[in-house]
């Protein structure tokens, strides 16, 4: 039967670096309390994500500067598998990557499955 080797970090920065990272961004992001997180430390968001998601006008609040107003965003088109896809559709027209927002949204739906709506 065929092996599966886990990928390793490679010196050159190479995929496996990649896989590591964004990996544990999901697991630390997955793991802290939202108000302890920074719009950089959401999977699939990094500085320049962040500089595009600040310019969007949402209709809870001016801009996007926190995980916190991601998850309410998500919440608010509704938390489940089509808010997923009007979440991602709204990510990727605010100049967000396409992977990058599969990344935002899968980790937004998942940490707000968790959130207490009581």
């Amino acid at each position: 039967s065929p092996s599966f080797k886990t990928p390793t970090k490679t010196p050159t920065g190479g995929v496996g670096a990649t896989l590591g990272t964004t990996t544990m961004k999901r697991d630390t992001f997955d793991a802290t309390p939202l108000r302890d997180l920074r719009l950089t430390d959401t999977p699939g968001i990094a500085t320049v994500g962040e500089g595009k998601l600040q310019a969007v006008d949402l209709e809870v609040s001016s801009f996007v500067d926190t995980p916190s107003k991601l998850v309410g965003q998500y919440l608010l088109l509704g938390g489940n598998s089509q808010a997923e896809t009007k979440m991602h559709a709204w990510l990727v027209s605010s100049g967000i990557r396409t992977q990058h927002a599969t990344k935002v949204v899968e980790a937004v739906a998942a940490k707000a499955s968790r959130i207490s709506m009581y």
